[in-house]
């Protein structure tokens, strides 16, 4: 089981990414965190903030890499924080890597059915922010609907 929550970071604090009524500050850099957790465990936390929507588009990237069957690495948008996905069979074994490496393994069409949901969530709801996100919200939209 995938646990996501999404905040955006408003006046140094962090506000639940759709609950925030808001307008956001910097359109092009939305600072903010994703807290990410498979069966319980914390892969990505709060700490780790950045840029949540680039962050949202790099974990769709990866989640149509693994719909493929590919594997899939990248950084956070601009920490030194190493994400990957590796495809095994019938799993995904998702690690993050920022002073340690951390690994859970989880099913893999549980994997690409949990995180295309949670994706589809934000970038519909970054739509309703304002009509400069409905380009890269349609995008990606659509790359998550493609699989």
């Amino acid at each position: 089981m995938i646990t996501a929550k999404t905040y955006i970071k408003i006046n140094k604090k962090f506000v639940e990414f759709h609950d925030f009524n808001g307008k956001v500050q910097d359109p092009d850099y939305i600072e903010g965190a994703i807290e990410l957790a498979v069966n319980g465990f914390a892969i990505i936390d709060r700490s780790m903030w950045d840029y949540v929507d680039q962050l949202w588009a790099y974990l769709t990237e990866g989640v149509v890499c693994v719909a493929r069957g590919e594997d899939f690495k990248t950084f956070f948008p601009d920490q030194p924080i190493e994400m990957s996905f590796a495809t095994q069979g019938d799993d995904v074994i998702m690690a993050v890597t920022v002073h340690e490496t951390v690994r859970v393994v989880i099913d893999r069409s549980e994997f690409i059915s949990e995180m295309k949901n949670f994706a589809i969530d934000f970038f519909e709801d970054l739509k309703n922010k304002g009509d400069k996100f409905h380009a890269n919200s349609n995008f990606y939209l659509n790359k998550l609907r493609s699989i």
